[in-house]
């Protein structure tokens, strides 16, 4: 019986540390698999950032050339965001987002990039030109962030890492005034929750972890 209990008590060990293994993010062979994907996958890497991008620059255009009044370079990035989205879900409802299709990553592409317009363009309201309170800016970020849970749930995980990476940057490609740093507090708080929760429905433990560690080094930073 003690020799039964002990065999039972080494094998509930084994089977806890391969779980732990499991669990472990920063395994060999993810690093390995995540390396080879990029390889193979560059071009939509640099798409998404290219998106993203316009996006940002949209509501700072104006800045230097005074085109169009800032509410409508705000009002611009946001409908850009959400041009990008209706693509992303127009293809995906089509043609698919997993790897097999021919289409692969192309949504996750297209709403990765809306996403990170729609963030840029309420910090841009709010930090560059004034246009709403910080209570307002604060309902629009979990709007957009309960946008981006959503998405997270029918996407694959290339959306995810396009809108922590792209939502993490954003407050230093936008700028802003420095003593609204406050809301950067709320804002990223809000970005670590997203990706918490897509972890919770879609176990996927490296989202939890991306989107704490990049939010923990911007927080950081701006404070």
């Amino acid at each position: 019986t003690a020799g039964s209990e002990n065999r039972e008590s080494e094998q509930s060990d084994l089977n806890a540390r391969a779980v732990a293994h499991e669990n472990f993010v920063f395994r060999r062979d993810n690093i390995t698999a995540a390396r080879k994907w990029f390889i193979d996958n560059w071009f939509l890497a640099v798409a998404a950032l290219s998106l993203a991008l316009a996006g940002v620059f949209m509501v700072q255009y104006g800045i230097e050339n005074g085109v169009i009044s800032p509410f409508w370079r705000v009002i611009s990035a946001a409908v850009l965001g959400i041009a990008l989205i209706w693509l992303g879900e127009f293809v995906r409802r089509g043609w698919g987002d997993e790897a097999q299709n021919h289409t692969a990553y192309l949504p996750s592409t297209f709403s990765g990039a809306g996403l990170v317009a729609l963030f840029s363009a309420v910090l841009a309201a709010r930090q560059l030109y004034g246009l709403v309170t910080p209570e307002a800016a604060f309902v629009w970020l979990i709007g957009v962030s309960i946008v981006a849970i959503v998405l997270g749930w029918f996407y694959g995980p290339f959306l995810t890492v396009v809108g922590i990476l792209g939502s993490t940057l954003a407050p230093f490609l936008v700028g802003g005034e420095s003593g609204g740093a406050q809301l950067y507090f709320y804002y990223f708080a809000l970005i670590a929750i997203a990706g918490l929760v897509v972890d919770a429905f879609k176990r996927w433990a490296w989202v939890s972890v991306f989107a704490l560690i990049f939010t923990f080094i911007a927080a950081a930073y701006i404070f």
